[in-house]
């Protein structure tokens, strides 16, 4: 077997070694650098052609390019349905959405503050913040932290519940 300094854990005097992971965290950096500009483009161009509001494509876009390694890791072992995996699948879809949208709400807040924009979303802010509650709700709630079906499809109803509520608050009830 590999030593823990050979394996890049632990190097002589004892300390972590964290050139690996500074190393990702820079290439994940200059990948998004890279590839954010031209997805803006992209949801700005598809939202033109299909004459929808670009909220409505990014929504839906956005969402399914930045975390579809974990879509897909977490279908798949829901897909097993069992207790255990459903749990799984869900902590993991969760914990994603959260931090997701902490980080992104804390960067929006932050720039708006910062360079003393216009605040035009209301609606979308508020369905953030409530998504998140009911999703923090249902694992607080889980019985002996076991998500169910039932979790799940509470979960699944977020999304298109959330595209419905923007919708109505801007077109119906006025909110920027």
């Amino acid at each position: 077997t590999l030593s823990a300094s050979k394996r890049g854990e632990e190097n002589d005097e004892g300390s972590a070694d964290v050139s690996g992971p500074i190393f990702w965290m820079l290439w994940g950096a200059f990948l998004v650098a890279v590839f954010s500009d031209p997805m803006v483009d992209m949801i700005d161009e598809l939202s033109n052609r299909l004459s929808i509001n670009a909220f409505y494509v990014s929504f839906i876009v956005t969402p399914i390019a930045s975390n579809a390694s974990e879509v897909v890791c977490s279908a798949r072992m829901a897909s097993r349905l069992t207790n255990t995996t459903l749990t799984v699948a869900l902590s993991t879809l969760y914990g994603a959405a959260v931090m997701n949208s902490t980080f992104c709400m804390a960067i929006f807040a932050g720039l708006v503050y910062f360079r003393e924009l216009e605040w035009n979303y209301s609606a979308e802010v508020i369905i953030i913040i409530l998504v998140m509650y009911v999703l923090g709700g249902l694992g607080v709630l889980a019985e002996n932290g076991i998500f169910t079906v039932t979790d799940a499809t509470i979960a699944l109803f977020m999304f298109p519940f959330s595209l419905l509520f923007v919708y109505v608050c801007q077109n119906y009830l006025g909110l920027p």
